[in-house]
């Protein structure tokens, strides 16, 4: 089923019941609106109608909700800031101020630059205590797509709440599948048209998911249980760089989940393609931000071959070994993840076997159509139903379900985890 058809079904369950009951939780929330040529002017202005209607469904004041507004094309307008407004009526007759530009490329990068480095600051009117969010609206695609991706998970690393909204069929799903927060069926949209964007089931759809981020209701349970964990990413060029960054979103995403540090769980990372190279070992790093800034410069290699059973070597002999952090007492686990079969399914399956044996357990993740099935269930510990997954798609990989389904299970304290 393709997003924008979830979307569709989405809205079709929410017209039945698309009164919305104002939402009293407190957010600084920020709208990125695109302006650029593409857009004609009628459009634009259906944006900003959009952006009215969200508001209304806050209860907006410097107290509780905060607004602030982002015009983009080929410059960037700083339209409001979050301290700007202290009312709802003048942010609604601010919005209603913002003017069309016209501008002749999309530079959604600086917009993301701009949300970061001067919209959610405390000189701006951001809280610390309070969650940020962003609503991107484009209908097309950045001018410069890896530095809009960039931008965005610098963006998401500060723990901000990014939605990205789609309009039209210029939109590229994959860019805004990167823009977009996990899991992407609550934070990433694909609409039709305009006209979609402003009927009242759409705005209660985003007002109803943006309204569970201030309860919190959309953050997993931390994880408390101490594992050393170690991801083994494939980095080989069947894997267009855009897909292995969503690879890294997919790392990110579990290594928050945990309760991380030297005394709780550590995490090591290997990037293999024809070569491999460890990127940093279970005692690297102290504290969960320095993983994360460290999984995000993860580099893309793009070797020819896929010599998954060197990783599973060097995983075994090193990254799981005394002097690199690895404890004798607590559980091993590598999640490995690939887009295809290995360049020697015999030595792949030898040294998997080795590495369960050694007492780590293996997840064995495979995404795409190129899959080798049976070298897989070779790969993963037993049962297979745990620990082996085939997903469509590296959209799939950021599905929340799935993200949830392997920290549950990672998260479980079965005696086969554990090693001697």
């Amino acid at each position: 089923m393709s997003r924008t058809m979830r979307t569709y079904m989405l809205l079709a369950t929410l017209a039945a019941d698309s009164k919305a009951k104002l939402c009293g939780n407190i957010a600084d929330i920020v709208f990125v609106i695109d302006s650029s040529s593409s857009i004609w002017e009628p459009y634009f202005k259906q944006q900003l109608q959009f952006v009215q209607q969200m508001v209304k469904t806050f209860d907006v004041s410097q107290k509780k909700t905060r607004i602030g507004a982002i015009n983009f094309s080929n410059r960037v307008v700083r339209e409001f800031h979050l301290k700007t407004h202290d009312s709802k009526e003048r942010v609604l007759s601010a919005i209603s101020e913002v003017e069309y530009t016209a501008g002749d490329s999309t530079n959604t990068n600086e917009a993301l630059m701009v949300l970061r480095t001067e919209y959610f600051t405390e000189r701006s009117g951001d809280r610390s205590d309070v969650p940020n969010i962003a609503i991107l609206l484009t209908d097309g695609e950045s001018t410069l797509m890896a530095e809009t991706v960039k931008e965005a998970n610098l963006n998401k690393e500060t723990g901000l709440s990014m939605f990205a909204i789609g309009i039209g069929h210029n939109v590229n799903e994959e860019e805004l599948t990167l823009i977009a927060s996990a899991p992407k069926a609550d934070f990433m949209y694909i609409l039709k048209n305009v006209t979609e964007l402003q009927t009242e089931a759409f705005t209660q759809l985003i007002s109803h998911k943006a309204c569970k981020i201030l309860k919190n209701d959309t953050n997993e349970e931390k994880c408390t249980r101490i594992v050393d964990m170690v991801f083994v990413i494939d980095s080989s060029r069947s894997i267009w760089i855009n897909y292995f960054k969503q690879q890294l979103e997919f790392v990110k995403h579990l290594v928050s989940a945990f309760d991380v540090g030297q005394g709780k769980t550590r995490i090591g990372a290997i990037n293999f393609s024809d070569r491999h190279m460890t990127e940093f070992h279970l005692n690297s790093f102290d504290s969960k931000e320095d993983i994360l800034n460290a999984v995000s410069n993860v580099q893309y290699t793009a070797g020819g071959t896929t010599n998954t059973f060197d990783a599973l070597r060097l995983l075994r002999t090193e990254a799981f070994s005394a002097v690199n952090g690895d404890r004798s007492d607590i559980p091993n686990i590598a999640i490995l993840l690939t887009d295809g079969e290995s360049s020697n399914m015999a030595s792949t399956v030898k040294e998997a076997k080795l590495t369960r044996e050694a007492g780590v357990t293996i997840f064995g993740i495979g995404i795409g159509d190129k899959i080798n099935k049976e070298e897989l269930e070779q790969i993963a510990s037993s049962p297979t139903s745990d620990h082996m997954h085939i997903l469509e798609s590296f959209t799939e990989l950021q599905a929340g379900d799935f993200v949830k389904r392997i920290i549950d299970v990672t998260c479980k304290g079965k005696e086969l985890y554990l090693h001697g």
